[in-house]
C-alpha cells in the first residue's frame, strides 16, 4: 500500500520570491503614502494660515484696527537691525498675541494681559513667570502656530534670555516688501513699501482696512517661515518679514520704476525672498544663501512643502500656496498695500 507524502510549507526560493514582490510593492506604495502624507500637512497648515487671517480680520472688525507688528506700552517704533532687538523691553508683542482672543485663546490672552498690566510690562519681565515656579507663562507653545511639516525644533534656537524655552512659531507678518538705511530698517511707513501689519512708526495704533488701496483680494499679510532662530511667537521682531532678501536690495533699489507698466519692482536679477535660506547649523563658508546674515536670521518666507510652495494668507482672508518661483517684483508688490501696481500671483 502507497502513502502519499504532502510537502509542507515553501522551499527557500519561494519565500524570498514573497519577500522581493512585498519589497516591491512597499517602494511603489511608500511615495503615494508620504505625498499623502504630505498633503494632509499643507491642508492644515493652510487651514492655519487661514484661521489667522480670519482672527486678524475678526479683530479689524472688532476694533476698527489690523494688528500691529509691535504692541505694547515699551514696544519700539520700527524694526531695523538693531533696535528693538530680541529679548529686549523694545521687542514688542507679536500680531499674534493680540489675536489670540479670535484663536479660542481668550484665557491665556488674559493671563498675558493681567501679569503684564495691560501689556505695559515687556514680555521678559520677571512678572511673567507662573505663580511658585520658574516657567514663564509665554512658554506655552500655541499649537496652531507650528506648520506639521517645520523640520525644526519646537523651541526657538535663538536667544531670549532670561526665557529658557521660548516656543516657536512658523507664521510671520508681512510688514513690508523692503528695507532701506544703513540699519535696515522696515519701510513700512510708505504705502508702496509697506503691508498691512505694520509698526508704530506707520501707524500707531494699527492700520484699517481702508488704507488698503490695492485692494484686499491682492495684499498678502501672512506668510510662513521655517526659520529657527528669532521665531518666538510672542515677539513682534520674531514674527515680522519682508519680501526681498535684506542682503541682496534695499528700498532704494526699488525706487526706479519698472520700465515695463511704470511702477515700483526690484532689479533684474534679484533673488526672490521666498524659500531663500539655509540651515541654521550651516557652516559659515555655506555657499548656501542666508536670508539676512546680518541679524543671523537662516530664512525669510519659507516652508519645508513639498513643490516648494509657500502658504501666504490674504487680507481678504483667503490662502494661496505660492511658489517660490514667483516673479520677485510680483511678490513685492502682493506685500505692499498702496503701490497702485497691477499684481497678478497666477
Amino acid at each position: 500500500m502507497s502513502t502519499v507524502r504532502r510537502r509542507q510549507g515553501f522551499t527557500l526560493v519561494e519565500l524570498l520570491v514573497v519577500i522581493a514582490i512585498i519589497a516591491m510593492l512597499v517602494l511603489l506604495l511608500l511615495p503615494a503614502v508620504q505625498a499623502a502624507r504630505e498633503a494632509a500637512r499643507r491642508n492644515n497648515c493652510s487651514n492655519a494660515v487661514r484661521q489667522m487671517c480670519l482672527a486678524v480680520l475678526n479683530k479689524e472688525s472688532a476694533t476698527s484696527r489690523f494688528p500691529s507688528a509691535m504692541s505694547g506700552l515699551t514696544a519700539g517704533v520700527r524694526i531695523d537691525r538693531t533696535t528693538p532687538q530680541f529679548g529686549t523691553p523694545m521687542d514688542g508683542y507679536s500680531f499674534l498675541v493680540q489675536i489670540l482672543t479670535y484663536m479660542e485663546e481668550s484665557p491665556l490672552y488674559d493671563q498675558m494681559a493681567d501679569l503684564s498690566n495691560q501689556f505695559a510690562l515687556p514680555y521678559n519681565n520677571p512678572a511673567f513667570k507662573v505663580a511658585r515656579t520658574r516657567t514663564y507663562i509665554i512658554e506655552r507653545p500655541l499649537e496652531l502656530a507650528v506648520c506639521p511639516s517645520f523640520p525644526g525644533e519646537s523651541i526657538d534656537q535663538g536667544r531670549f534670555r532670561p526665557i529658557s524655552k521660548p516656543p516657536v512659531s512658523n507664521y510671520h507678518a508681512l510688514v513690508a516688501g523692503c528695507v532701506s538705511g544703513s540699519t535696515h530698517v522696515f519701510s513700512d511707513t510708505d504705502p508702496t513699501t509697506g503691508g498691512m501689519i505694520v509698526t508704530k512708526g506707520a501707524s500707531p495704533k494699527g492700520l484699517r482696512i481702508g488704507d488698503c488701496k490695492d485692494g484686499t483680494s491682492k495684499t498678502a499679510i501672512i506668510t510662513e517661515s521655517r526659520r529657527e532662530m528669532y521665531t518666538a511667537w510672542f515677539s513682534g521682531t520674531a514674527t515680522s518679514e519682508v519680501a526681498l532678501p535684506p542682503d541682496l536690495v534695499q528700498c532704494r533699489g526699488v525706487t526706479a520704476r519698472n520700465s515695463v507698466d511704470g511702477f515700483r519692482a526690484p532689479p533684474q536679477g534679484v533673488m526672490g525672498g521666498l524659500n531663500y535660506g539655509r540651515r541654521m547649523d550651516a557652516p559659515r563658508n555655506s555657499p548656501e544663501p542666508q536670508f539676512w546674515s546680518s541679524r543671523r536670521i537662516n530664512w525669510g518666507p519659507s516652508s519645508a512643502h513639498a513643490g516648494d510652495v509657500v502658504m501666504t494668507g490674504y487680507s481678504d482672508g483667503h490662502v494661496k500656496a505660492l511658489n517660490s518661483g514667483i516673479n520677485p517684483g510680483v511678490y513685492f508688490r502682493l506685500v505692499t498695500r498702496g503701490g497702485g501696481e497691477p499684481a497678478d500671483d497666477g
